[in-house]
C-alpha cells in the first residue's frame, strides 16, 4: 500500500491511499484520509504498514 498526500482546504491536506502509485480510476476511488500535518500522517503510516509516498 503506498500513501500519497493531496491538497485540501487551507494547510490542511488528504492522503490518498493505493495500492501503488495510480491513475485514473483507482485514483479517484481511493480512500482519502484528511490530516492536518505530516508528522500525524506518517505516524498513521507507520501503524498500519503503508508506505508513505512523495512527502
Amino acid at each position: 500500500m503506498i500513501a500519497s498526500p493531496e491538497r485540501a482546504a487551507r494547510k490542511t491536506f488528504n492522503l490518498v491511499i493505493c495500492e501503488r502509485p495510480c491513475a485514473g480510476p483507482a485514483y479517484v476511488s481511493a480512500p482519502r484520509l484528511p490530516f492536518s500535518n505530516k508528522t500525524e500522517a506518517r505516524a498513521y503510516c507507520a501503524a498500519h504498514g503503508i508506505q508513505p509516498w512523495n512527502f
